[in-house]
């Protein structure tokens, strides 16, 4: 799929550091950057690795990253996870410093979600809010699929990247089966619920949270 110059298309093992760069640039606060670049390679790769979860990238005509999106169900997010956070904590009390205490308070974060996904998982705590299936199908364990990360280089938006990402999110999701798809996004963020909601996506009352329909056609 291209917009822009730029093609969609499922990332590539060579690429996953310019990925994993591109993720510490766009999201300076996350967890994930805090650990370090190796962490958001590993992350990356966990996702791409995954039979159920997808990494695509936007990629220019001169070859340079200008997007990324990974998509997969709550469950799989939730075994990423876990998978990760051991080496997570052991890594982060290896570095010196402040760099040291920094991914050590990244670590520590990283924990508490992971401690919160299992007892969701559970039913010991409230579900984290999910898109209505009041109007999908819920049958099959994996009915709803989520945009877990999704960025576009300072250097590439305006330019259709995000919508090539998102559009390439959907037809991805419906050829797997999902019925749903939902995301978070920080709700003073106005570009990018633009963009979702030129894309089809609906927003809650707080405009915290997205959903998608992915039962109905395809829109054209």
């Amino acid at each position: 799929m291209t917009a822009g110059g730029a093609t969609v298309r499922p990332v590539r093992a060579e690429e996953l550091d310019a990925v994993a760069a591109l993720h510490r640039r766009a999201f300076p606060a996350y967890a994930s950057t805090g650990l370090g670049q190796g962490y958001c390679r590993r992350l990356l790769r966990a996702y791409a690795d995954r039979p159920d979860s997808w990494v695509d990238v936007a990629v220019d005509p001169t070859g340079r990253i200008a997007g990324y999106l990974v998509g997969a169900p709550p469950a799989a997010q939730h075994a990423v996870d876990r998978s990760l956070l051991p080496w997570a904590v052991a890594n982060a009390w290896r570095q010196p410093a402040e760099v040291g205490r920094n991914a050590r308070r990244a670590a520590s974060r990283l924990a508490g979600l992971a401690r919160r996904r299992a007892e969701v998982a559970k039913g010991t705590a409230p579900p984290e809010p999910e898109v209505r299936t009041d109007a999908v199908r819920s049958e099959g364990p994996a009915a709803t699929v989520r945009v877990v990360l999704v960025a576009v280089d300072a250097a590439a938006r305006g330019q259709g990247t995000a919508d090539a990402l998102l559009a390439a999110f959907a037809r991805t999701a419906r050829e797997r089966g999902h019925q749903a798809a939902d995301l978070s996004v920080a709700p003073d963020n106005a570009a990018a619920h633009r963009a979702y909601e030129r894309n089809g996506w609906v927003a809650d009352d707080a405009g915290a949270h997205f959903r998608l329909d992915l039962s109905g056609p395809a829109a054209p």
